[in-house]
């Protein structure tokens, strides 16, 4: 059709750049561009419509401002054309005129119109299916005059022929489809392929430039349903649509089922079970087919479908008692069947005992207070286990508020109105001739805790008590929250609030009256509620301590010419009250007087001490203090004195290995300290991680010793340390690295003289002697 149209009565003030033309057709939806480039003129050929079909147009104008408004719509108008075959004919007499067409009858719509001069043949609507040859044949009494004459006529293609969707997958499928019968007398230049969901209306394009016959679509969603069809090309626009008749799901056979294995046994029946598919290839599993391996009639091996089920499990019954059989399992959705999935090995029918297996879901169950709770477990095995239950390891007893109910594949506890009673450990034991299984759950009831418990004063002054308590035995299923702490004067009645927030299990009450005495209460409280309380016993406000008694005999451990290191044990004796610190004191060996060697309190149980001379002895001794004052003095420590510490031992050498002990030498310090080198400690320890461990628990004097009681194949590394008179020890030596212990022995061995290595020539009846100094046979006895 070619349309025209006016130019805008209003500009909007800038030149006219362009139009817009569009057209709809009556029986669609959606408004589609006539021009691809802009249009200047006033008129345009509109292309590719349908024959037959009515259209609408409108038209828009576009100025450097934009796109102006759209014209009123026109009228429908609806695309047809004619043909017209006009030949001018002679002949007499007037000939008989006759039209043929050569591929096919005329149709309905053909009129012919003829004169002595003239013949013509009227097609009315003329579609692409008017093409062909048609003849024209005249004939008189004279003779007959023939034409051929070869119509085109020039439309859109006809749908595609043989239009069909192959290969459906999960997320794809594959069109295909045939050339269209007619090609609108146009070469056909490429294909439109088009999807819907069966959920919209409108179709959306895949591709409008296909140049074969087929056409894959990816990436489709996963079970969904869809519509295609696919149109032809050709320089005159796009032709008729070929669709698909019913609606194509994206899906495909799932995948086979997983883990098929056998639950029960019996002679005559087997029980299976499996899981679902890894994939339903995108339709759901209907159903599966569980198929049998047996012999026919002529002892044949054959799949046979036992059953179709929609659970995944099932029991194959009537079967022949120590027949061996073969299983398999396959799964069915819309599009078909799986691929069978077997059980890994025949089965041979016969009566099994099968140990009990017990299935705790959960390890812990719980139950607010006065409520009901039923703890089920399952439990199977064949024969049907012997069930016990067990609560704090003696035989739960049922009640009336408790009920044991033991089923053919589970055992349950009912309680009813659950209370303290209820908490605990609970042991379930099932037993059969195939073995036995325990497992064990818990029940917590969320409850109001227990109160708390062992009160006790951990420090008393004379205003101040601190308490400190053990948590509820029970603590009503959940964290405990704060204590509330209260307290009464015992010659009074009523009580007074310490704290109503303590976090901890302990407390120090103060401003308490001298020579008073106090009587504590403690409640503990959690998210259900305050417990009842806990009473201590009558505390009264003052010191009950005494001086400690004295420390242990210091001794120096570590001496050089700058400084020595002091150590003591607590008193035996604190006091009542515990030991806050030490004071020490020195004094040198020809002096009478003791000075005081640290300023603050020594809270440990050793001292550096500092400021001495070379060679000078010095006596230590050591005061313990609490909180009542500071205690005796202990016996004072024999004269140490200053001196460097020696050397260490020179690397220790192995002399000697048996298949428990291994034999060791070193050589003596090069340095002695200024003191006579009084002793040596030997340290092993196993290789590749051990630790350093002392080999001798006397003094060794020597340089060296016998490290027994050793382990054979066991590796080992060895070191020494040197003591000197001074009691000071030197650094270890040098280790004597990994050392294998083992026995140190030699292979036999014969040495023979070599007139002996040849062949020996004796008459018979000679004396033949081998003299024992000519043959020497060397042998390591082993073992006794």
């Amino acid at each position: 059709m070619v349309l025209s149209w006016s130019k805008p009565e209003n500009n909007g003030g800038a030149e006219i750049n362009c139009y817009h033309l569009e057209k709809r057709d009556k029986d669609g939806v959606r408004w589609t561009k006539c021009n691809r480039q802009p249009l200047t003129d006033l008129h345009f050929k509109v292309t590719g419509l349908l024959d037959g079909h009515f259209y609408e147009y409108r038209v828009s104008a576009e100025n450097e401002a934009g796109v102006g408004d759209l014209s009123e719509l026109s009228l429908f108008y609806r695309a047809c054309g004619s043909l017209r075959l006009f030949v001018t004919i002679r002949g007499r007499p007037e000939p008989e005129v006759k039209w043929a067409k050569l591929d096919g009858e005329l149709t309905e719509r053909v009129m012919i119109e003829s004169t002595s001069s003239y013949t013509m043949l009227v097609i009315d609507n003329v579609n692409r299916f008017d093409s062909g040859k048609y003849t024209l044949n005249l004939e008189n009494n004279t003779g007959e005059k023939s034409a051929l004459i070869n119509v085109r006529v020039l439309d859109t293609p006809s749908a595609p022929q043989a239009f069909a969707v192959k290969d459906i997958k999960k997320d794809s499928v594959n069109l295909v489809w045939e050339t269209p019968l007619t090609d609108g007398g146009s070469k056909i230049t490429n294909y439109i392929v088009e999807k819907r969901e069966s959920t919209r209306k409108a179709y959306t394009a895949v591709t409008t430039n296909c140049l074969s016959n087929s056409f894959k679509i990816d990436e489709l969603p996963e079970g969904c349903i869809f519509y295609f069809r696919v149109c032809a090309v050709n320089e005159y626009g796009i032709g008729l649509m070929a669709e698909t008749k019913n609606p194509i799901k994206v899906s495909e056979v799932p995948m086979p089922p997983r883990n098929v294995r056998v639950t029960d046994l019996t002679k005559n029946s087997v029980s299976l079970a499996w899981e679902k598919p890894a994939h339903d290839g995108g339709s759901k599993v209907m159903c599966y087919n569980v198929e049998v391996q047996g012999k026919d009639d002529k002892g044949t091996q054959k799949w046979n479908t036992s059953c179709t089920v929609k659970i995944l499990e099932t029991t194959i019954a009537n079967l022949v008692a120590g027949d061996a059989y073969s299983f398999r399992v396959i799964a069915i959705n819309e599009k078909g069947k799986s691929v069978p999935k077997e059980l890994g090995l025949p089965v041979t029918t016969k009566d099994i005992a099968i140990e009990p297996s017990i299935e705790v879901l959960f390890n812990t169950y719980s139950v607010k207070a006065g409520g009901d709770l039923t703890v089920e477990i399952p439990v199977r095995g064949r024969p049907k286990p012997v069930i016990a239950w067990k609560h704090h390891g003696l035989p739960l007893k049922q009640t009336s508020s408790l009920t044991i109910l033991n089923t053919k594949t589970s055992s349950k506890i009912i309680i009813k109105e659950a209370g303290r009673e209820h908490v605990g450990k609970y042991e379930i034991t099932a037993a059969n001739p195939g073995g036995m299984k325990v497992a064990e759950i818990g029940i917590i009831v969320l409850d109001k805790p227990g109160p708390p418990t062992a009160i006790k004063p951990t420090a008393v002054t004379s205003d101040s008590i601190s308490l400190s308590w053990a948590p509820p035995e029970y603590d009503g299923g959940c964290c405990i929250n704060n204590y509330i702490v209260e307290k009464r004067d015992t010659n009074a009645t009523d009580w007074q609030m310490v704290s109503a927030n303590v976090a901890t299990t302990a407390i120090k009450a103060s401003r308490l009256t001298k020579g008073a005495e106090y009587q504590f209460r403690i409640y503990a409280v959690n998210r259900y509620g305050k417990s009842q309380h806990t009473d201590s016993r009558g505390i009264t406000a003052q010191y009950n301590f005494k001086l400690p008694g004295p420390p242990s005999t210091p001794k120096v451990v570590h001496a050089t010419k700058i400084y020595m290191l002091v150590t003591w044990n607590e008193p035996v004796n604190d006091g009542g009250s515990t030991v806050l610190g030490y004071h020490l004191e020195r004094k040198e060996r020809t002096s009478i007087i003791w000075n005081k060697m640290n300023r603050g309190l020594i809270k440990d149980t050793e001292y550096k001490v500092t400021g001495i001379e070379e060679g000078m002895g010095y006596e230590y001794r050591v005061y313990a203090e609490n909180i009542a004052g500071i205690g005796k003095c202990s016996k004072a420590c024999e004269a140490v004195s200053a001196r460097d510490p020696c050397d260490p031992p020179g690397e220790p050498t192995v002399t000697g290995i048996t298949r428990t002990s291994v034999s060791l030498a070193w050589t003596k310090p090069e340095y002695d300290g200024g003191a006579k080198v009084t002793g040596y400690i030997i340290e092993r320890r196993d290789l590749p991680e051990g630790r350093w461990m002392r080999c001798n628990f006397t003094n060794v004097v020597e340089t060296y010793y016998d490290v027994t009681g050793l382990t054979k194949d066991q590796q080992y590394d060895f070191r020494v340390i040197a003591k000197n008179a001074a009691g000071c020890f030197s650094d270890p030596s040098y280790s004597t690295g990994s050392i294998t212990v083992k026995d140190d022995v030699d292979p036999p061995r014969i040495m023979m003289d070599v007139k002996y290595r040849a062949a020996v020539v004796v008459k018979a009846g000679d004396v033949l002697k081998i003299n024992k100094h000519q043959v020497h046979l060397k042998m390591l006895q082993l073992d006794g």
